[in-house]
């Protein structure tokens, strides 16, 4: 969901992001004879979906809760030089 949700950041490192942490956090440092990994995968699936789905029915209150930082210009005239 922080790949659609998060908007102040750009889309490539969104993107970035996301795949960097499922890697880190979903690929197996060893591979077991005895762990199904398909269906740790289908459980991926089901949960990629299930949060689209939510994102989709709740999109209004989601973007209502969203905090817009603005920078103020930087004015180089009203800068004091030392004399």
């Amino acid at each position: 969901m922080y790949l659609l949700v998060e908007r102040s950041v750009r889309p490539g490192k969104r993107v970035l992001r996301v795949v960097c942490l499922a890697l880190l956090a979903l690929l197996p440092t060893t591979f077991r004879a005895n762990v199904s990994y398909r269906t740790h995968a289908i459980g991926l699936g089901l949960g990629v979906v299930s949060a689209l789905v939510y994102l989709q029915r709740n999109r209004e209150s989601i973007r209502a809760a969203e905090v817009v930082e603005l920078e103020e210009p930087f004015d180089d005239s009203e800068e004091v030089l030392p004399s």
